[in-house]
């Protein structure tokens, strides 16, 4: 990727910046192998660079991972044996020296204080497909996994799994989904998430002007609908033909209330508007108008 020296320049030095390691401290011996690494931020850093190495960046014998991070946290699923770790502050133009720890992971006995990692989807994901596949982290030493979705905290589905993946049908509005770890008796907490499904159809808009069959003197057309109560989660876009048939897509573009377009003189056009909303849900337009452009 190239950076320009403009960009350069607007961006903080991160060279004397430092990060601040809050957990797994140095010298921490941990029984849990679900790891939540933490760090403070760092002021003009617009990612974090983390890397884990086994059992030390020294004496690696193996980089376990090595990736960039917009937040100041990371979880990952150990074994358990001798670690190192180390973040570091980036930006377009600089980096911070690597802040480093080590840790151990030892022999847990207690399987319960174990956390399952959920992948996807992310909490309060918003969709408006009702079959999704939801993921989670393999759990050393779990002989199943608990998977629960619940709504209005009534149960609406129970398995008990091998695998670390399942899909499931979802009900319309909001649900929790959950997964906890068993073995022989014992399980871990549940880890829990939010999931919405909108399968509605935003309320189609009205078009006002250009009326249906109005002829324009001025390729300058501003095109206006109705919108009286403004969404803030909805997109009107407005769509221009060149035919009936809708085939030959002149312009596109969106707008709240209206649209500015220059087209040509002495053509007929179809005009309409499809409402969109952040779940992917598109409404069918209300009414499809032409209008025709004869300069004097």
């Amino acid at each position: 990727m190239l950076i320009s020296c403009e960009e350069i320049l607007f961006e903080e030095n991160l060279t004397h910046s430092k990060v601040d390691i809050l957990a797994p401290s140095d010298g921490s011996r941990l029984q849990a192998t679900s790891i939540n690494f933490r760090w403070s931020p760092v002021n003009g850093a617009t990612a974090y660079q983390i890397q884990i190495a086994s059992p030390s960046f020294e004496q690696a014998g193996q980089i376990l991972l090595d990736e960039e991070v917009e937040e100041t946290s990371f979880s990952e699923e150990l074994p358990r044996k001798d670690y190192e770790w180390r973040v570091r502050a980036v930006n377009s133009g600089y980096k911070s020296p690597y802040t480093t720890a080590k840790f151990k992971i030892e022999s847990n006995e207690d399987f319960s204080s174990n956390t399952i990692q959920l992948l996807s989807p992310a909490d309060n994901y918003l969709t408006n497909q009702t079959m999704l596949n939801f993921e989670w982290r393999v759990l050393q030493d779990a002989i199943s996994y608990r998977v629960q979705l619940r709504k209005d905290g009534e149960l609406i589905e129970e398995m008990s799994l091998t695998d670390v993946s399942v899909e499931m049908e979802l009900p319309e509005g909001e649900s929790a989904w959950r997964v906890r770890g068993e073995k022989d008796g014992e399980y871990t907490l549940y880890s829990e998430r939010k999931i919405i499904v909108d399968t509605v159809p935003p309320t189609p808009k009205k078009l006002l002007s250009p009326q249906d069959e109005m002829i324009l003197t001025n390729s300058a057309v501003e095109f206006r609908w109705e919108n009286d109560a403004v969404v803030n989660d909805e997109i009107d876009s407005v769509f221009i033909y060149r035919d009936e048939g809708l085939t030959n897509l002149v312009e596109k573009g969106q707008g709240i209330d209206s649209y500015n377009a220059n087209l040509e003189d002495n053509e007929t056009y179809y005009w309409l508007v499809n409402t969109y909303d952040k779940a992917g849900n598109r409404s069918e337009p209300r009414d499809i108008y032409s209008f025709s452009i004869n300069e004097l």
